[in-house]
């Protein structure tokens, strides 16, 4: 699990299911940040 995904989903700036989409298409793209796939979907910003 991404910690960042964990701290996110903490201070309610991400749902669960946001952050097992972003972690879905990580285990599609290895070696993609968590970070920058959140922020390509809108679910945070930069």
């Amino acid at each position: 699990m991404s910690g960042l995904g964990e701290f996110l989903m903490t201070i309610r700036t991400m749902t669960r299911e946001q952050r097992d989409e972003v972690l879905a298409r990580q285990k599609q793209e290895p070696g993609r940040l968590f970070g920058k796939i959140a922020i390509e979907l809108s679910y945070i910003r930069d």
